[in-house]
């Protein structure tokens, strides 16, 4: 998976996670990509360094209260994903 995909894919996600009441918590699979099993779900490299889709999780998965505003966020992660 391309890790534009995988960044905009966790936007995505945590804004859903967001939506929905019944989803109190969340947890990423694999922090690191493990080729020889065939996950590259990682948040960084086999190698250890960042992807894309790292600063995006730091961005996305954070707490934020009711309260927060949110524009300064949005406009981080737009950011992040464009090349």
């Amino acid at each position: 998976m391309p890790q534009e995909t995988q960044a905009a894919n966790i936007v995505t996600a945590f804004d859903t996670f967001r939506q929905v009441p019944y989803v109190a918590r969340t947890f990423w699979f694999h922090a690191q990509d493990v080729p020889e099993a065939g996950l590259f779900y990682g948040l960084v490299d086999a190698q250890g360094h960042k992807k894309r889709s790292f600063d995006v999780y730091v961005d996305v998965a954070g707490y934020e209260s009711p309260a927060a505003d949110l524009s300064d966020r949005s406009r981080n992660i737009s950011r992040r994903l464009t090349p």
